[in-house]
């Protein structure tokens, strides 16, 4: 791909500033996987995937980024476990722009609970300052305020009209009482009466049919035909009865219908009934109560037993409230409030709340950022065999954040937590040994490494491995 293709790409000029075309890739990279995220099927799922490679690759040959995960800066789909089994949060790494193979300084991904974190808004993409406008621009100003003026003319001189009555979109059910109406009085008033009603309601053609077979019994005749319409095509009478049934079949089976429709959304809207935990009740019997709610994605229940639970100190219960109010399941959102339940269980042991303490200190969720704080946490859950935690302390230390820049130490987490079936770790050790960065220059090894995240469809380390000949993946 040339340079003129990769700006065309991202739809931008040719030359424009670095810093802008990655910006603009930041907030392409995150539409896609929106994109991708809520695809409807699978054929849609592989296009957006392929036009995101192709992004990437537009990306990499204006960054000239030789192999760099350029969207670990972006949210990444990846899942942890937690104590109980629950899936983590979405994991996110900074851009570094230091070895050639990996992620240009991925921030660390985001906390592991059950299900993953929405994604941070992207960087807003500043357009260049737009040109001087000519006099021109004068002139259209005029005019507009002119158009303005005359509408105000317009409007105030029909005000005084009366405004034409409006038929506002019927309800079908109190539409289909009409008609259960109106055919149970079977005469002209009760036609005319839902005419009136529902001049243009799902019966009306049936209740203007209904009049005309009223009227032609009343009179003794039969409808003339056009003048244009020859005799013999007249419809006979047994044909007319037999379209007339089928038709107030139709109209019998809607009525039904919406009735059924109607039962079908009381039952949905029926209120759950009310759980109240019984005051006897231990911590750990609380949370697997809550838990077990929880997993039916009754929220709003799940809270009334995992709340006490974490109030006497349950530490996974504790983290589980921060993640209800840091995803806004069952209560109000609250990025304080989450935080505060993390310490609490982090303070305790817990892994997992360890390391989404150390994700918000990273990033400033809720509160302060603070980088010497993350690095504290960080370190706490990956000493536990926290793999996200791993991964993000051997990020740190190969950026250089909160730390003293050290691709030794980035080597020794990135292969803890790559040991663990990390697939970023896993691409990250291979490029840190394609490039020699902590370890010693080791091709054979790097692709070993890549291999093991191609395999668990890591798309830079496919593309790594592609760039070497080997196309398998």
């Amino acid at each position: 791909m040339t340079k003129e293709q990769a700006y065309e790409k991202l739809e931008l000029p040719v030359g424009t500033d670095l810093q802008v075309v990655r910006q603009k890739f930041q907030q392409m990279h995150n539409d896609f996987q929106v994109q991708i995220d809520g695809a409807f099927n699978e054929g849609m799922r592989q296009r957006k995937e392929q036009q995101l490679e192709e992004l990437k690759e537009a990306y990499a040959v204006l960054n000239e980024s030789r192999g760099m995960d350029d969207s670990a800066s972006l949210p990444r789909t990846e899942k942890t476990f937690d104590q109980t089994g629950g899936e983590a949060k979405k994991q996110t790494t900074q851009q570094d722009s230091a070895p050639k193979e990996q992620q240009q300084a991925p921030p660390p991904p985001p906390r592991p609970e059950r299900e993953q974190p929405k994604e941070q808004a992207p960087p807003v993409y500043t357009t260049p300052p737009a040109k001087n406008k000519s006099n021109a621009g004068l002139f259209i100003g005029i005019a507009a305020a002119v158009i303005v003026i005359l509408a105000g003319f317009y409007f105030l001189s029909n005000r005084s009209r009366s405004p034409v009555p409006s038929t506002a979109t019927a309800d079908p059910h109190q539409d289909s009482i009409a008609w259960e109406a109106a055919l149970a009085g079977n005469s002209e008033a009760t036609y005319l009466h839902y005419l009136k009603q529902y001049p243009e309601g799902i019966f009306a053609q049936a209740a203007k049919d209904s009049l005309g077979s009223i009227k032609m019994a009343s009179s003794g005749t039969t409808p003339s035909q056009p003048q244009d319409t020859p005799p013999a095509q007249a419809q006979p009478a047994n044909q007319q009865d037999d379209a007339a049934a089928r038709k107030l079949a139709e109209q019998q089976a809607r009525i039904e219908q919406l009735e059924r429709e109607k039962k079908e959304q009381a039952a949905v809207s029926k209120p759950a009934e009310q759980t109240i935990p019984p005051a006897n009740m231990d911590a750990n019997a609380l949370y697997q109560k809550g838990d077990a709610l929880y997993n039916n994605k009754n929220y709003t229940e799940s809270l009334k037993f995992i709340r006490p639970a974490a109030e006497q100190g349950h530490p996974v219960a504790q983290n589980r409230l921060g993640w209800m109010y840091d995803e806004g399941l069952g209560v109000q959102q609250d990025k304080k409030q989450a935080h505060s339940w993390y310490l609490k269980a982090a303070n305790q042991g817990n892994a997992n709340s360890q390391y989404n303490a150390g994700w918000n200190y990273s990033n400033g969720v809720g509160v302060t950022k603070n980088e010497t704080e993350a690095i504290k946490w960080y370190r706490k859950a990956a000493d536990q065999g926290n793999a996200a935690a791993q991964h993000n302390l051997g990020t740190m230390y190969r950026v250089g954040r909160g730390v003293t820049q050290d691709y030794t130490q980035a080597v020794k987490w990135f292969r803890k937590a790559a040991d663990q079936g990390h697939l970023t770790s896993q691409n990250d050790l291979g490029a840190m040994y394609a490039e020699g960065l902590g370890v010693t220059k080791d091709e054979t090894e790097a692709i070993k490494w890549f291999e093991k995240a191609a395999k668990q469809g890591h798309q830079t380390a496919i593309s790594n491995l592609k760039r070497r000949g080997i196309t398998d993946y």
